[in-house]
């Protein structure tokens, strides 16, 4: 009798090719992990489900199924980024992203992420975004899609139309974090008809 434990030689090949797509599947791919993400606000609108966490390349639609944009051709978050000229840090802690329904946008998303205060401030220097400053005010629509941040007197921000397509407003807000933890960011963009 054979050995039941080993794979048959007319197997192997195709099984060792298998594996080997998959693996590098996945590491194009991002990972779910688990977070602490502390519950959104009730009624508050959510693509992922509570406790996961997404690398920043692979949030659209991984929890919905619904497409995302590059190469299908159809409007998500990660394509809105780049038509926003915006760029999320390399190893941003991506918290949530939401595709919004906001009144008089086409197109409405919101991104949370985290990442150390340096990077934060960093990403308000991209794209026409004008650099962190502190937070006067935030006009209170704004404030309410980006899901009322808790800004404190050391929060800033950073705001500005995107510079190839004026139609994209892009706000964003940097809640520092206590005692040296990252900064939170909550992004908001919105693509005018």
């Amino acid at each position: 009798m054979g050995d039941h434990r080993r794979v048959p030689a007319r197997l192997r090949v195709p099984v060792a090719a298998a594996a080997g797509a998959l693996v590098i599947a996945l590491a194009g791919c991002g990972t779910a992990r688990t977070a602490t993400l502390g519950g959104a606000p009730a009624g508050a609108p959510t693509d992922q489900p509570s406790g996961t966490a997404y690398g920043w390349f692979a949030y659209a639609g991984t929890a919905t199924g619904e497409p995302v944009g590059g190469d299908h051709g159809i409007p998500g978050p990660v394509d809105a980024l780049e038509r926003a000229d915006l760029r999320l840090p390399d190893h941003a802690d991506v918290r949530r992203v939401v595709t919004q329904t906001s009144a008089g946008y086409a197109e409405s998303y919101l991104f949370v992420f985290r990442v150390p205060a340096a990077e934060a401030d960093d990403f308000c220097s991209q794209g026409g975004l004008g650099g962190a400053r502190p937070v006067s005010s935030i006009p209170e629509a704004v404030a309410e899609d980006l899901d009322h941040p808790a800004v404190t007197a050391r929060s800033r921000w950073c705001a500005g139309p995107a510079p190839t397509d004026a139609r994209w407003s892009r706000y964003a807000v940097i809640v520092p974090g206590a005692g040296g933890d990252p900064a939170t960011t909550h992004l908001l963009l919105q693509r005018a008809p």
